[in-house]
């Protein structure tokens, strides 16, 4: 619930109960007929609010993933010898470190952005990963543990 509350905004889902309270509050007194069109349009909503929220979801999902290829890529660029200028139009790096911390930023954009898809917290492991390479142990640690107590199992 509250995911759907921060996804769909809290106005809509209090419109969305208050629908519910007005066709409950309708059905007492009113015929068969009525009450089984009440209802039949209070789950015809509740379906709609479930499916906009999976479907917004799953998008979220793919953008995420789109960004995560990327900021993979950033990992296997390869580092320049010493003293080797960077060829333009083929990215490198002249240190391991100065590719972790490029790869991080990447994976931590993908985190703040989409925060409650199953990507970011594949995107949260390689934070701590490259938090751990650049020796950042307890931010390692308090991301790959975020990672492990995810519900997304």
């Amino acid at each position: 619930m509250k995911i759907l509350i921060k996804m769909l905004g809290t106005r809509f889902v209090l419109a969305a109960l208050a629908l519910f309270v007005t066709a409950s509050s309708a059905l007492a007194g009113e015929t068969a007929f009525s009450k089984i069109v009440v209802f039949g349009i209070v789950v015809a909503v509740a379906a709609l609010i479930g499916f906009g929220g999976w479907y917004y979801l799953n998008s979220q999902d793919e953008k995420a993933s789109l960004e995560l290829g990327s900021a993979s890529r950033t990992l296997e660029q390869p580092i320049r010898p010493t003293g080797v200028p960077a060829q333009p139009g083929y990215p490198s790096f002249a240190t391991m470190q100065e590719r972790a911390t490029e790869a991080r930023k990447q994976f931590q954009a993908i985190v703040d952005k989409y925060p409650h898809t199953r990507t970011a917290d594949m995107a949260r492991y390689f934070v701590g990963l490259n938090s751990s390479q650049l020796g950042d142990h307890a931010a390692a640690e308090r991301n790959l543990q975020e990672v492990a107590n995810s519900s997304n199992r």
